[in-house]
């Protein structure tokens, strides 16, 4: 698994032919994102009500568990897909072409999601956290916005792939707008002073 790897190792294979690529980077941006969330809760644990605290905590902890799992999706439906569509080819069956992209697609929305619901955490918390950490978790916030620009990257390029299923098309790029339109709000939001 990517998640077993020394950094050093995993930024080795993503250097290298195969997976992991761009979704797996997407979610490993957003997991650092998460974590400086996470640490700045901590630290500010005594600026929190104990009901901020647990929430902000779970929802941080089950998104940091997410990503990391997403690392590792990403990078397995990329090692199917490429020799799939390869053995599909352009001119193969739309059902199994479709099918494969759309495999390829679930996974940058789920990281999107995640980038999404952290920001919310990190807009909620923005005015509550100890002085020292609010770098840290703007610079977390920053990463999930930049994760969730990278998913929707990801996503519209497999999108635009896909063939003969134009209503299919069209509500996967207003589901990716609306990542890209909710991301945009809540990091601005976390950047306004």
């Amino acid at each position: 698994m990517l998640t077993e790897l020394s950094i050093h190792d995993f930024f080795t294979k993503m250097a290298g032919k195969e997976a992991p690529g761009g979704g797996s980077g997407a979610a490993m941006t957003g997991l650092n994102g998460v974590c400086l969330l996470e640490m700045a809760v901590k630290v500010s644990k005594v600026s929190l009500t104990e009901t901020e605290f647990s929430g902000a905590l779970d929802e941080l902890t089950r998104l940091h568990q997410e990503l990391e799992n997403l690392i590792n999706a990403d990078a397995e439906v990329l090692a199917r897909a490429l020799p799939a569509l390869t053995r599909v080819g352009p001119d193969g069956s739309q059902e199994e072409w479709n099918e494969i992209l759309l495999e390829a697609v679930h996974i940058p929305f789920e990281i999107a999601q995640a980038c999404i619901d952290a920001l919310v955490v990190a807009k909620q918390m923005k005015d509550k956290l100890h002085q020292n950490v609010v770098c840290d978790a703007t610079f977390g916030a920053m990463s999930c916005n930049t994760a969730l620009q990278g998913a929707v990257l990801l996503a519209e390029l497999n999108i635009s792939l896909l063939r003969g299923d134009a209503e299919l098309m069209e509500k996967l790029k207003i589901d990716m707008m609306n990542f890209a339109e909710k991301s945009d709000m809540l990091i601005d939001a976390i950047l306004c002073k």
